[in-house]
């Protein structure tokens, strides 16, 4: 798929949000897609620093997910993990990989997508769970960047 006919599709996967979710959400995949393979092992490594909080993850998730299903977002939800999926498969391909990296680009990706639908739904999303979810990442992509009112 060209990088034009991605960008026509995530468009189109953002058509259910209005103009400033989905703008948030494009930005935050933007930021996402610069970031070097130091960068992903170091929000991996972050989100594994987070495992003692894997409770409050689990609920702050669920709440997203029931937002999504609320607003019927589930759809768009599945484009934008896709997205993060495959953003995080292209910035793991890197010469030196090694076995552990395996783990934290894995525990990267997930706290990415945590992050990312957490976003899709800020504006329904209590402020303590946006927290929670956008943590791990939060060094390296700012949510002042996607919300300005955070």
């Amino acid at each position: 798929m060209s990088a034009a006919a991605a960008s026509s599709a995530l468009e189109a996967a953002l058509t259910p949000l209005n103009s400033n979710d989905a703008t948030r959400v494009a930005s935050f995949l933007d930021r996402l897609s610069a970031l070097s393979a130091r960068e992903w092992l170091a929000i991996g490594r972050e989100a594994e620093s987070h495992v003692a909080h894997q409770e409050s993850f689990e609920t702050a998730s669920a709440i997203v997910e029931a937002i999504i299903a609320d607003r019927k977002l589930e759809v768009t939800a599945w484009y934008v993990r896709d997205v993060v999926e495959t953003i995080a498969y292209l910035a793991s391909r890197f010469p030196g990989w090694q076995r552990d990296d395996s783990e934290y680009f894995t525990a990267a990706q997930v706290a990415a997508e945590r992050a990312v639908l957490a976003l899709l739904v800020v504006s329904s999303l209590p402020r303590a769970e946006f927290d929670v979810l956008f943590a791990p990442v939060a060094a390296y992509v700012r949510p002042a960047e996607f919300c300005p009112n955070l």
